[in-house]
């Protein structure tokens, strides 16, 4: 099996790839793996720079098949941390909206945000639709 690309769905691929029993070659073109999952440090300290979550952590989404898929050691669980919120969107207006794993709090964020009449709605919705998709991804 040949994988172009060590960014981390090339990283995973192989590593789910040999797991399944094929021999496995992953070309990079870049200096280190990790694609656009990257690091760098300023001042003494270290940051992590874009694509480094892990979404879809609930049992019977995608990373819990994945980690099934590669023998993931359910002891090393205990080495995730979940964040709450669990992402926060900057917007250009200087405006900051965080998503909470609760969804009520998540409705009162961006309500504060955009004062709109009847946003819950909206909101819920765009809080089921990749949970409906992924569950039926599951059956």
């Amino acid at each position: 099996m040949l994988v172009l690309g060590g960014g981390i769905g090339g990283v995973l691929g192989a590593h789910i790839f040999e797991t399944l029993g094929f021999k496995v070659l992953l070309l990079e073109a870049g200096k280190r793996l990790g694609g656009c999952a990257t690091s760098f440090q300023r001042d003494g300290l270290n940051y992590n720079a874009g694509a480094t979550t892990l979404p879809g952590l609930y049992p019977g989404f995608p990373i819990d098949r994945i980690f099934k898929i590669i023998k993931f050691d359910p002891k090393l669980g205990s080495l995730i941390n979940l964040l709450d919120p669990v992402c926060e969107v900057h917007l250009a207006n200087r405006k900051d909206i965080k998503i909470y794993s609760d969804p009520n709090k998540t409705i009162q964020e961006v309500s504060k945000t955009f004062p709109i009449k009847d946003i819950k709605p909206f909101i819920i919705l765009c809080i089921r639709l990749p949970e409906t998709f992924l569950l039926h991804l599951s059956n």
